[in-house]
């Protein structure tokens, strides 16, 4: 009987022993899980901040900044028409001397940045600083002759696409 209650007593250590492996084992497993999840966290936190920052301060090209004040100007009163397109395009080709693909890399950036313009103005005086900070008066100058040729691409240009030019003008201190 006492053989019997050794063997009873070995198995059930070797129960206990067991069943503690298996619970650090799932303690470890949860402590893995909780580590990824904190990786994982801080990293959608990153993304987020990323995406909730603001694509207009990153501008610091002036040919970029005055792509994108054509397609804002081009698309304020609707969808970009394809003749507003065709002389984006011929702009940027001849007044930054780029090759085609430049020039529809620069118009698609474009569209990407004015893609939520709001108040026409005010994102046009958003991306003058590169433009006031790097360019020759020429190229002011060149800036809103490019603007004047966007803006009748589709006919006479409106009241709000000259204000627009008038803004833009008097910023640059033209």
């Amino acid at each position: 009987m006492h053989i019997l209650l050794a063997i009873l007593g070995f198995i059930g250590t070797i129960g206990m022993v067991l069943w503690r492996i298996k619970m650090a084992a799932d303690a470890a497993k949860g402590l893995a899980s909780t580590a990824k999840d904190a990786k994982n966290y801080m990293r959608s936190k990153r993304f987020e901040k990323k995406a909730a920052a603001d694509p207009i301060k990153d501008v610091n090209d002036p040919r970029e900044a005055a792509a994108t004040i054509m397609v804002a100007l081009a698309a304020f009163d609707g969808p970009i028409s394809k003749a507003e397109e065709t002389v984006i395009q011929q702009e940027i080709q001849t007044s930054f001397d780029a090759s085609n693909e430049a020039a529809i890399e620069l118009l698609a950036h474009g569209r990407w940045l004015a893609k939520d313009c709001g108040d026409l103005n005010t994102f046009i005086s958003r991306l003058l600083p590169p433009i006031v900070r790097h360019c020759s008066m020429k190229e002011k100058h060149d800036l809103i002759t490019m603007m004047e040729h966007v803006a009748a691409a589709n006919g006479p240009p409106g009241d709000l696409e000259k204000d627009a030019i008038g803004f833009t003008k008097r910023h640059l201190g033209l």
